[in-house]
């Protein structure tokens, strides 16, 4: 890229976009579970075999760290859950838009503050590999706090062609507006 902005003489810029956590539902028995309208769905922190009434996710905390009346969204938002109840590791759900939700889907918790970093272990190896690469922008994905940023700038050699990060903010804030911060 930086061969061919030289060579049409145009400025560009790198950015490298961090993954962040992913949390994913975990396989069902068939490929996926068909989940209708206002019936019941429990994800466990046990690997489980998922049909429509049950599935394994992969956050083990999310038992510990969701709230009743909390939405959880799959599959990018297609599949809506209400948290209705909470036993041990199991968040038990009522189904406010059903669909077809297959194997490894991911999980989104719009209103829960988890306490999974937001730098994870794969973003520090892809950071690494971004920066030898020098990249001018690095950013990352679901920021919380100002520490997940201290974070990522703890990683960033100093100097003047140190990347600028951006803090991208995915969740609302209503609840935790105090805690969420924007980085340039």
């Amino acid at each position: 890229m930086r061969k061919i902005a030289k060579r049409l003489q145009r400025p560009i810029a790198i950015l490298q976009d961090l993954q962040g956590p992913k949390i994913r539902v975990g396989l069902f028995k068939n490929g996926f579970a068909i989940l209708k309208d206002g019936s019941f769905f429990n994800l466990l922190a046990e690997e489980v075999l998922g049909d429509r009434k049950q599935a394994s996710i992969s956050y083990k905390k999310l038992a510990q760290e969701v709230q009743i009346g909390e939405e959880i969204l799959l599959d990018d938002g297609l599949l809506r859950l209400e948290v209705v109840a909470i036993k041990n590791d199991v968040v038990q759900t009522r189904v406010l838009v059903g669909g077809k939700l297959k194997n490894r889907k991911g999980v989104n918790l719009p209103h829960t503050m988890i306490t999974q970093p937001s730098l994870t272990a794969k973003d520090q190896v892809d950071l690494e590999f971004g920066l030898t690469l020098g990249v001018d922008f690095v950013a990352l994905s679901f920021v919380r706090t100002a520490q997940d940023i201290h974070e990522l700038k703890s990683r960033i050699p100093i100097s003047p062609f140190s990347p600028k990060i951006i803090a991208k903010i995915e969740k609302p804030t209503t609840k935790y507006e105090h805690r969420c911060i924007y980085a340039f």
